[in-house]
């Protein structure tokens, strides 16, 4: 238990150290634990750095540090200071000089980045010079307004500052030596050089994507360089840290970049040597065996670490003795060895127990957030195509629909080109003295031929003489003036139909489209936000779980999803039950059952937002006496949104007309619907198509919307019978005072909005059932003395009660819809 509870802190504290800001929930006499531990951290690096004299003792790495970094700044300040008071040389003027770093940053800063925006204007109420704006914004970074977020220009600029007066006053207290004009040169060049080098840990440049891996790799060498001719009871602190971290990095980014930080931790173990003589100074670089033996422990401890650790390990230990040995020779016993042994027995309980954060070596503090952002955006542009997708069928079935329909309305029906024929051929026998003949004595040959000719100019859309039956044809000699007076007629006619049909004008609605295409926009950016406060807690839940994850994000407005990466597969220490209650707890949402994808030993788990409530649905229909078709429409269906749909549409009227009107509002937003479109924008457009048809037929629209998450539900009645709802038995009921759709220029619909609960009934009727609750007394009554819990016999239990009670026929649908809560899973 308490290698466990060491575990947690150990690992909470490492990953915290190597990742953004973060919060935590545990305070320690009003300050942060984790604020602390990290700036406790970036004391015990400043302070490293500060006690590195560097080339000619210029001491240029801890004041780089100080002038790059842009967070934990008096922790920096105090190991720097700590750093200092070791320096008994130069103490006081150190202690002095960091302490008017600090200062000058924090001036610079404060006096850059408070100026208001409002004083761009002089008293006098001119505008500042643009130069003068220009100098502003090359000097502030971008937006930033915190303190000690100058550009990196100030930064490096404060840098070289502070070097050079620290070279200058060495060199007028030391009597002006060769040595410290040497050194003032050295600070006064690799201090600022540094100072930028480190820049990409804090300063982000998007055209240098990879500035933070060159900035983590700088600090890895600093922090290496200068461990130098430190140890602890006779181990090389130097030695030991670039071998420690080679195998970190190795195991984390694989053999070649093992390879690589192997290579540049190991040239920072090796030694720098300045020689006099004569009055001349001679800068010599030891190099050793150190390079060596970390680029080829990196490289295999990468290539075998997937395969097995202790192997990875073994190998490691085995070839940093056998090159030690081979390049140093038997002097590298009492070196060497001891350092290579007592640093994997270091590093492997640290890995083993996960301790050890597995988290690349050169990482951005940001790249945390970046990486969140990244993931989401990757699903979000997939979803973005499955939507987009399902909007184009549905706008392509539709256009097909349309303009299907509007062909169909464009031709003349049998009975239209039948009497332009006949009008056709009263136009000229009434004056042809043979008329008796055709229309008497060859009554019947002339009816034949007068439908032969009415069948072909419906299929073909015109006739020649060539279709006139000879029998006709051989004794009529008006036969081509007929012909030519039918074409023409034809014609007129279907230009006439074309005039009054406006259907197709739906297919060119670009503003309907525009909005559809807007909200879509809109409704993917929500859904694909980063609740930043669930994002938070759920770090805190992963981390009770023990599950040590690179990265756990929660995002989404109403529906939640979980995305945990990097999850150790051996470290899983619960099922799939307690992962789902836990996170179900956290962000206060039902989820489904994780799912894991695998890669190597690590794993992704992802958790969506589950349906918390279904719907059972029964319906029931019938037609009007001595009709043919039913002029009620009732449809229910779903979306990949979680949303549930209940339509009945009822086309004023009765027969055929009143059918196809029904039928076209069912279709029209069940389509729309599926693919997730808004209900006011599909009911607008629907509106406006009905009413371009230029028929005379309207329709009612009553479509119900239920949440099948939050079980929020919403009423659209435009002209609807009133709907109810049955609750504990007691009866509700929704009606509203509207005309049907396709009357009005704007749509007349009242929205009704509640929420449900398990056990709800939600009854829909067209008006053949009961046109209001006076109407149907005696349907409350049954709904409320004789329900019964089969909801397709009840169904039609109202419909035969209505055939009872009405006096009047006409179509009758009923629709009921049983709300029930999701059981657990």
């Amino acid at each position: 238990m308490v290698l466990k509870k060491l575990k947690l802190k150990l690992a909470s504290a490492l990953s915290d150290f190597m990742a953004e800001d973060g919060e935590s929930s545990v305070e320690i006499t009003g300050i942060n634990a984790r604020h602390l531990t990290k700036g406790m951290g970036v004391a015990l690096l400043s302070g490293i750095l500060g006690t590195s004299p560097g080339v000619f003792a210029c001491y240029p790495f801890g004041l780089a540090y100080l002038c790059a970094s842009d967070k934990f700044i008096p922790f920096s300040y105090i190991g720097l200071m700590v750093s200092a008071i070791a320096n008994r040389s130069y103490a006081v003027p150190a202690a002095v000089l960091y302490t008017v770093t600090v200062m000058l940053r924090y001036a610079l800063s404060k006096l850059l980045c408070e100026a208001p925006a409002a004083d761009t204007h002089s008293a006098k109420g001119r505008r500042k010079p643009p130069v003068l704006e220009r100098m502003k914004q090359t000097l502030i970074s971008g937006s930033q307004t915190e303190l000690f977020r100058e550009s990196l220009l100030i930064r490096c600029s404060v840098a070289c500052f502070a070097a050079f007066v620290f070279g200058l006053y060495r060199l007028v207290a030391g009597g002006f030596l060769y040595y410290d004009l040497f050194g003032l040169l050295a600070g006064f060049m690799i201090t600022p050089v540094s100072c930028f080098a480190l820049s990409g840990l804090f300063v982000k440049n998007a055209k240098l994507p990879r500035a933070v891996e060159l900035s983590a790799a700088t600090l890895m060498f600093m922090t290496v360089y200068s461990l130098r001719g430190h140890t602890i009871f006779g181990f090389s602190l130097s030695f030991m840290a670039a071998f420690f971290v080679t195998l970190w990095a190795a195991s984390c980014t694989g053999g070649l970049k093992g390879c690589a930080i192997g290579l540049l931790s190991g040239l920072a173990c090796g030694s720098i040597n300045i020689l006099s003589s004569s009055g001349s100074y001679e800068l010599t670089y030891t190099l050793g065996a150190a390079p060596c033996i970390m680029a080829v422990v990196g490289l295999c401890a990468g290539a075998l670490w997937k395969i097995s650790r202790p192997a990875a390990l073994t190998c490691a230990c085995t070839l940093g003795i056998t090159l030690g040995l081979a390049i140093d020779g038997y002097g590298v016993l009492s070196r060497i060895i001891p350092d290579v042994i007592s640093t994997t027995a270091i590093f492997a309980p640290l890995t083993h127990f996960a301790i050890l954060p597995r988290i690349p070596v050169f990482v951005s503090p940001d790249s945390s957030r970046t990486d969140d952002s990244a993931v989401v955006l990757e699903k979000k542009q997939t979803d973005t195509l499955e939507r987009i997708s399902a909007l184009s069928d549905a706008f392509s079935h539709l256009s097909d629909t349309v303009y299907a329909l509007s062909d169909r309305m464009r031709r003349p029906g049998v009975a239209d080109l039948k009497q332009v024929c006949d009008n056709s051929f009263d136009s000229y026998c009434g004056k042809c003295s043979l008329s008796a003949l055709c229309w008497e004595k060859e009554c019947g040959s002339t009816l034949d031929a007068l439908s032969k000719i009415t069948a072909k100019l419906y299929a073909e859309g015109r006739v020649s003489v060539n279709d006139v039956p000879e029998y006709l044809k051989g004794r009529c000699y008006n036969i081509m003036g007929i012909v030519d007076e039918i074409n023409i007629s034809c014609g007129k006619l279907i230009e006439k139909l074309i005039k009054t049909d406006k259907t197709a004008a739906f297919a060119l609605d670009y503003e309907a489209m525009s909005k559809l295409l807007s909200e879509q926009i809109a409704t993917n950016d929500a859904e694909y936000r980063i609740d930043d406060d669930l994002t938070d807690k759920l770090r805190q839940t992963v981390k009770h779980l023990n599950l040590c994850p690179s990265r756990a994000i929660c995002y989404g407005s109403r529906k939640k999803h979980i995305v945990i990466e990097g999850v150790d597969l051996a470290g899983i220490k619960h099922n799939s039950d307690e992962i789902r209650t836990a996170m179900e707890n956290t962000v206060g949402h039902l989820l489904d059952n994780p799912s894991f994808g695998i890669d190597g030993d690590k794993v992704t788990v992802t958790l969506d937002a589950r349906r918390r409530f279904f719907a059972e649905v029964a319906k029931a229909s019938s037609i009007k006496e001595n009709e043919k078709a039913n002029g009620d429409s009732a449809v229910t269906f779903d979306n990949r949104e979680d949303f549930f749909y209940a339509l009945v549409s009822d086309g004023m009227g009765s027969g055929r007309e009143a059918a196809i009107t029904s039928k076209i509002c069912a279709v029209f937003l069940e389509r729309m619907l599926r693919a997730g479109n808004s209900k006011a924008v599909t009911l607008e457009m629907l509106n406006g198509f009905i009413r371009s048809r230029g028929t005379e037929c309207s329709a009612t629209v009553d479509l119900a919307e239920i949440d099948l998450i939050t079980g929020d539900a919403c009423f659209v009645k435009s002209g609807a019978a009133p709907s109810f709802v049955l609750r504990s038995g007691n009866l509700y009921k929704l009606q509203s005072k509207t005309v049907p759709i396709g009357i009005m220029p704007q749509i007349d619909a009242e929205k009704i909005k509640f929420e449900l609960m398990p056990g709800d009934i939600i009854i829909m009727i067209s008006d053949g059932v009961a046109q209001s609750l006076e109407d149907g007394v005696w349907l409350a009554n049954l709904l409320t003395y004789e329900w019964e819990d089969d909801l397709s016999a009840m169904a039609e239990k109202i419909l035969d009660n209505a055939c009872l009670n009405n006096k009047r026929s006409d179509d009758m649908t009923a629709a009921l819809i049983r709300i029930s809560e999701s059981t657990a899973q």
